[in-house]
């Protein structure tokens, strides 16, 4: 997964009680939170190292800490077709 991209699928909405969900295209919704929606939001051809760098420099963190959370949220973002690995 290190350099093939990483493509959000889906669209961003909004529950009834205003909480953030990510729908995916079979209208799937999943609630989320806004880092959530900021690392989907960044998938747009990015690889997945790109991605480990881009979050490491906004947020502070190591990147040998941040990778296996990112490595865990983009797979279960890819089983729930939001992301799309090409």
């Amino acid at each position: 997964m290190e350099l093939e991209k990483l493509y959000k699928k889906g669209n961003v909405a909004r529950a009834e009680d205003g909480s953030l969900l990510l729908v995916n295209d079979d209208k799937v919704a999943y609630s989320v939170n806004e880092v959530v929606i900021m690392i989907w939001d960044v998938c747009n051809g990015i690889s997945f190292k790109e991605l480990v760098n881009v979050i490491a420099s906004s947020s502070g963190e190591d990147t040998a800490q941040l990778k296996p959370a990112l490595e865990g949220l983009i797979n279960e973002m890819v089983e729930a077709k939001l992301i799309e690995i090409r």
